[in-house]
C-alpha cells in the first residue's frame, strides 16, 4: 500500500499546477496625474500565531471519515509557500503605488529606520491561515482508490487578514481598514493537486490592489 500511495503523490507532481511562491503583478493602472506628495511604507508588523498541526494521515484508518490540518505560517506549511510576508507585502505595494505614477516619491521604511514623508503607510499581518479537510471515505489506504478514480482528495480553505493605516506627516490616522478574505477549494488526484497556496497568492493580490486604491481615492483630488 505504501508503493502505491509513493506513485500516487509522484504522478500527482506530474499533473500537479502550483503556486509555491509570492508573486505580484502590478495592475499597471495608470494615474490621471502624478501627486507632488512622498510616502514611506513601513514593513508590516507579523502578529499571526505560530505552530501547525497535521493529522490527515489518520484517514489511512479504516472508518475514520477525515484527517485535518491546520496552518498559521503558510511559509512553514508541509508545502511551503515561499514569502518573507513582512517585507515581501511592503514591497508589493510599493510595486502598484509606483506603476500607477501616482506619488512623486515612495521610499520603504522600517520601525526602526524613519524617513520624512507626507504620509505613511503601516500594518499588521493579523492570519495567513490555510486548513485542510482529507478523506479516504472511511476505506483506510483503499480510499486511495478512489483518488485515482477522481473522487475529491481534501477540501482546504486559505484565509489572508491584514490591518493597514495611511497617516499624514503628523501620524494622524486618514485611514484604517481590516482587510479579511477566505477562498475554497476541491483538491483531487486531476485537478489542483497540491496547489495548497494558489489562493493565498491570489488574496494577497488582491489586498495589495485594495490598499492602493484606497490610497489613491484619498489622496487624489476630487
Amino acid at each position: 500500500m505504501k508503493k502505491h500511495l509513493n506513485l500516487l503523490i509522484i504522478f500527482g507532481l506530474i499533473h500537479c499546477n502550483t503556486q509555491s511562491s509570492f508573486i505580484y503583478k502590478p495592475s499597471n493602472r495608470k494615474s490621471s496625474e502624478t501627486l507632488p506628495y512622498s510616502i514611506s511604507i513601513n514593513t508590516f508588523d507579523d502578529k499571526r500565531i505560530s505552530g501547525n498541526t497535521n493529522y490527515q494521515l489518520l484517514v489511512l484508518i479504516p472508518l475514520i471519515p477525515y484527517g485535518t490540518a491546520t496552518v498559521n505560517q503558510i511559509e512553514n506549511d508541509v508545502y511551503p509557500f515561499i514569502i518573507k510576508p513582512s517585507r515581501d507585502i511592503q514591497e508589493a505595494i510599493a510595486e502598484e503605488i509606483n506603476s500607477r505614477s501616482l506619488l512623486k516619491t515612495i521610499s520603504l521604511t522600517n520601525k526602526f529606520e524613519q524617513k520624512k514623508s507626507d504620509f505613511k503607510i503601516e500594518g499588521e499581518i493579523l492570519e495567513t491561515t490555510r486548513t485542510g479537510k482529507m478523506t479516504t471515505y472511511m476505506l483506510g489506504p483503499f480510499g486511495v482508490y478512489l483518488w485515482i478514480l477522481g473522487a475529491p482528495i481534501q477540501y482546504t480553505n486559505s484565509q489572508i487578514r491584514i490591518k493597514y493605516r495611511l497617516l499624514d506627516k503628523n501620524n494622524k490616522i486618514i485611514l484604517e481598514k481590516e482587510f479579511s478574505k477566505n477562498r475554497s477549494r476541491v483538491m483531487g488526484y486531476f485537478y489542483n493537486m497540491f496547489s495548497h497556496h494558489v489562493d493565498s497568492n491570489s488574496i494577497l493580490n488582491e489586498f495589495v490592489f485594495e490598499l492602493a486604491n484606497d490610497v489613491e481615492n484619498i489622496l487624489k483630488p476630487n
